[in-house]
């Protein structure tokens, strides 16, 4: 099976490399005669990308809102505080932004979603401190904080290996902030079987998640779509119709 365009995972590699090797490596061993083709960038320039048809599925951070794509919730990244144990021993047990004020404070990319996810979080407390240092590479961050230099908030997924070594200690934020990446294709893409099976492994993503924490009825969880936003005529592509009532359940975003 050979997906025409194949497989394209939007963002930096940064954010992704640390969930996506397990599912293509699985992909490969299933499928080898599977053709992927994998491109990095941004997450607006893989959404451009889609809607040009020039890929057939990307990993895009959200919320996206465009009525030409189906985006389905992957995972909501819960972000923590990272210390070095030395620093986390005279820590708190939670971690609000003015705590943060104690240490050099290492902040991911600036124009990166979850760097302004985190900005966000901390500008709504006057007291916070501004980034010492602002680094497009967590495995980077993450070798700084183990060092002492400082302290840094990123996804948990993502920390879990230094944690269990004890290079770095792990604080809950207060409040909770996340980060959530989906799975987004053209509303109009034929269900091609290679599409599907790629598809179908990429959402093991979610499936993982889901059995680990199951969703809320508040919060949007993983494997649920969103809503259909209103079309925007400037563009027009063709619209697939709406899925069939045993779909995933929808929710909106602004």
């Amino acid at each position: 099976m050979r997906p025409r365009r194949g497989l394209s995972r939007g963002g930096p590699p940064r954010r992704l490399n640390y969930l996506l090797p397990p599912i293509l490596k699985r992909l490969r061993a299933t499928h080898p005669d599977l053709e992927l083709g994998i491109s990095l960038g941004s997450s607006a320039q893989k959404m451009e990308q889609l809607l040009r048809n020039e890929i057939d599925l990307a990993i895009l951070a959200l919320p996206v809102a465009d009525p030409h794509l189906v985006v389905t919730v992957l995972r909501e990244e819960r972000m923590m505080g990272v210390l070095s144990p030395r620093e986390a021993a005279r820590a708190p047990k939670r971690l609000n932004a003015a705590d943060f004020a104690r240490w050099p404070l290492i902040l991911d990319a600036p124009g990166s979603r979850m760097g302004r996810i985190v900005r966000d979080w901390l500008a709504a407390d006057e007291k916070a401190p501004r980034p010492a240092m602002e680094i497009g590479d967590i495995h980077a961050i993450k070798t700084l904080v183990a060092a002492g230099v400082g302290a840094s908030i990123l996804p948990l997924e993502a920390l879990r290996q230094e944690a269990r070594k004890g290079e770095v200690a792990l604080r809950p934020l207060g409040p909770p902030v996340h980060y959530t990446i989906g799975l987004a294709q053209r509303r109009d893409k034929p269900d091609e079987p290679a599409l599907a099976v790629t598809r179908a492994a990429l959402m093991g993503l979610a499936e993982k998640k889901r059995k680990a924490q199951g969703t809320t009825g508040a919060e949007p969880g993983p494997g649920r779509r969103q809503e259909k936003p209103h079309p925007d005529p400037a563009r027009g592509f063709a619209e697939r119709p709406r899925e069939e009532e045993d779909a995933p359940r929808t929710y909106g975003e602004d």
